[in-house]
């Protein structure tokens, strides 16, 4: 299909950007579709895995989260929510869409939507 070569990630860790084109490949054949010339955002891809592919929505968001701090090494301090870790969160509305983002336990700003 060839759809990994042809999506831009971004400026992401390498070990992420792979976790990430695994996983809109699954996605294309799943779906039968193409992503070409998209940019994948992990929200996105969250929304796309748990709405679209059939993925339990758990699933995806450990996906974007557990799988890419595990591949980067990271996993003692990102990828989940545990005590001594960094607290990054993202919180998300009934749609799956980022309604604000937390990083080191402080609110970033201009991403708050709850209000």
């Amino acid at each position: 299909m060839g759809v990994a070569q042809k999506v831009w990630l971004g400026l992401r860790p390498r070990a992420e950007a792979y976790e990430l084109m695994h996983l809109i490949q699954q996605w294309a054949t799943w779906t039968g579709s193409s992503l070409v010339g998209s940019i994948a955002t992990m929200d996105v891809l969250v929304r796309t895995m748990a709405q679209n592919a059939g993925v339990p929505l758990a699933d995806a968001v450990r996906m974007a989260s557990e799988t890419p701090a595990r591949l980067m090494g990271v996993d003692d301090r990102k990828g989940s929510l545990q005590r001594g870790k960094d607290a990054d969160i993202v919180i998300l509305d009934r749609k799956l869409n980022v309604r604000s983002v937390w990083s080191m336990g402080h609110l970033v700003e201009g991403t708050n939507t709850l209000a």
